[in-house]
């Protein structure tokens, strides 16, 4: 059976645009959009995603990004936060059932 556009079969990379993930869900269909914000790129709706990923953005103060992918981990958008926690957040406002998708990647 072949993957919906929004499921993923691999997992991230260690990094995404060159910043180490640091947690990685995986969008399925228990996991909705709230409608509560809109993506877009360049003034048009962005397509659907398959994955978020919260990476460290270093740098002082310390700041994250919220990164929203598609099947192969590139980008479509993303949010800048200043806590892991305020990215959490974010995502939350924009996914529903988001909480319990996170993991922390397991790299060898």
């Amino acid at each position: 059976m072949p993957l919906r556009e929004t499921e993923m079969n691999s997992l991230p990379p260690r990094e995404i645009c060159e910043m180490p993930v640091l947690r990685f869900a995986q969008v399925g269909k228990e996991i909705a959009a709230t409608s509560n914000t809109t993506h877009t790129i360049n003034g048009c709706p962005a397509g659907p995603i398959s994955a978020l990923a919260i990476c460290d953005g270093g740098g002082t103060p310390q700041s994250f990004y919220l990164f929203s992918c598609d099947g192969d981990w590139n980008v479509i958008t993303d949010t800048h936060h200043l806590s892991i926690d305020e990215a959490l957040s974010q995502a939350s406002f924009e996914y529903k059932n988001i909480q319990s998708a996170w993991q922390q990647p397991k790299h060898d």
